[in-house]
Order: structure tokens, then C-alpha cells, then sequence
């Protein structure tokens, strides 16, 4: 398993992340493209059409991507510096078009073509991708997310549920059901029977793991400091 999958009170089911992507009509192969948030901020380099998630809630938003922009790395992103969040924000806040509010809403605003950047969940992406559409996903700098499997403290069939959690987390299963779906497992052995092609497709891949920072789940105090801060603005 990976080491962010395992905690007290939960183990990671699965593994997702918020990436960059890019409409590959307005940034063709071979042609200078975004390759960092860096990059996505830089107006003049890399002037078009951006959307970006809009934090509505404070517990996600392109928090980390704003200081990965500001040269923050993927490993120095925790604790988030609020202030230098906003002030990141600022240099974009009248150049997006869209703040997007949930998954199907960006998976529309890419399906239709309705930007030259934005930043997406992968699986959502990938979709696209896997159907023909002119995306690119930009790994590099990938905020990785998971969701994990819990047991209510008390509830009636605790056994029944450990089993259960057992058998999801088998690399087997885990394998079976990134095939289905573009969602990395995280137990890293599953790669072992994924083909190539796909597992090239998941956030969790090692290759990726090492540029990507590590989302930090909601109940952090920087976190519910910035949901605070959003509700007051």
C-alpha cells in the first residue's frame, strides 16, 4: 500500500487527482505548452481560456495549485501559507472565465471545448481523453487525492465489514477495478497485472507520485481556516 493509504481510522480505497488540462486545438504537439502552474499563471507566455475550480466550500479549491505557481514545490505546499494563496489568486482572479463547482460541470466545459486550460479530476479527463477528445493531461504537479473505506465506531456487522475492506483492497481487485474506470489503486501492487497503457492513465502510478504534492484531508487547521476565510468573503 502506499504510505498516505494507511491510517488510524481508514484505509485508501482509491486514488484520484486534480490535474492540469490542456485543449490540444490551442496548444497543438510540438508547439510550446503549459507544463507547470507556474506556467498556467503566466498570462503573457500562455495567454487563453482558463477555468479553475472555485473553492466554494474551502475544503477544495486551487489552493495548492496558486502556490505551486508562486514556486512553492509539490513538497513544501503543507502547511499552506493562506495569505500568499490569496495573494497568488489575485494575479488570476479577472482572467478565469468559468469557476467551476463540480465534476460534471467541468467534464462539460471540457467535452465542449469551452477552454484552452483548466484544472480537472483526472478520471474525468481521462474519460474524455480515452473517447478522442483534444485533451492532454499534465501530470507534472498533480494534486493527489484519495477516498477511504471507514467503519461506523458501533455498527452491527464490523466483521462483515472488515472482510469486505480485505477484499477491495487486494491488488487483484484493485486491478480489476482501475480497468473499469481511471482510478489509481492504492495498493501498488495491482500494477502488476494492469496493462501499460492504462496504468499510465492512473494518478497513483509511481511515476507521478513523486511530482504530485499530497492533498491533506479537510479537518487540517489551514483548511478550516480557509473554508472560514471563503465563507467571510
Amino acid at each position: 500500500m502506499t504510505d498516505f493509504s494507511k491510517k488510524p481510522f481508514g484505509v485508501a480505497a482509491l486514488v484520484y487527482s486534480y490535474v492540469m488540462v490542456l485543449n490540444t486545438e490551442k496548444f497543438p504537439e510540438g508547439e510550446p505548452r503549459p507544463e507547470s502552474w507556474t506556467d498556467f499563471w503566466n498570462l503573457n507566455k500562455f495567454p487563453g481560456t482558463r477555468t479553475l475550480i472555485s473553492g466554494r466550500a474551502g475544503t477544495e479549491g486551487p489552493w495548492e495549485e496558486s502556490l505551486m505557481a508562486s514556486g512553492v514545490m509539490p513538497g513544501s505546499v503543507y502547511p499552506m501559507d493562506i495569505d500568499s494563496i490569496f495573494a497568488s489568486l489575485d494575479k488570476m482572479k479577472g482572467e478565469v472565465r468559468r469557476w467551476w463547482t463540480v465534476g460534471s460541470e467541468i467534464q462539460q466545459i471540457m467535452h465542449d471545448g469551452a477552454f484552452d486550460m483548466t484544472n480537472s479530476y483526472d478520471g474525468r479527463a481521462q474519460l474524455l481523453v480515452n473517447q478522442g477528445f483534444p485533451l492532454e493531461i499534465v501530470r507534472n504537479q498533480a494534486k493527489l487525492n484519495w477516498d477511504y473505506w471507514m467503519m461506523p465506531k458501533g455498527g452491527p456487522n464490523a466483521e462483515a465489514a472488515q472482510r469486505f475492506i480485505q477484499f477491495a483492497t487486494r491488488a487483484d481487485r484493485q486491478a480489476e477495478f482501475a480497468k473499469l474506470i481511471p482510478y489509481g489503486p492504492s495498493n501498488l501492487d495491482a500494477y502488476d497485472s494492469i496493462p501499460e497503457e492504462r496504468a499510465h492513465q492512473l494518478a497513483s502510478h509511481p511515476d507521478y507520485i513523486a511530482d504530485s504534492c499530497r492533498s491533506k484531508p479537510p479537518g487540517t487547521p489551514a483548511i478550516r481556516a480557509m473554508a472560514a476565510r471563503m465563507s467571510s468573503t
